[in-house]
């Protein structure tokens, strides 16, 4: 495998767990307003909506970021 090659990869992998985990957070507080407030479950899906639309915003700056990088386009 090479540089580029393992850099994209690891970008891949973090691009993808920050994308999880946004949707993962927010729809934990989206289950917690609901659990206090008894406003089940629009909370859960309101947050849960607002948490893959900000994973996307931030998947496709991190995917425009890359794309920028001189470094990705060596090649082998």
């Amino acid at each position: 495998m090479s540089d580029a090659e393992g850099r994209a990869e690891s970008r891949g992998w973090a691009v993808g767990i920050e994308f999880v985990g946004a949707v993962l957070v927010s729809a934990f507080i989206g289950w917690m307003i609901d659990r206090f407030a008894g406003t089940a479950p629009w909370g859960l899906i309101v947050l849960l909506v607002l948490g893959f639309a900000a994973g996307v915003r931030s998947a496709l700056k991190a995917s425009s970021q890359f794309d920028t990088d001189p470094r990705n386009d060596e090649k082998d």
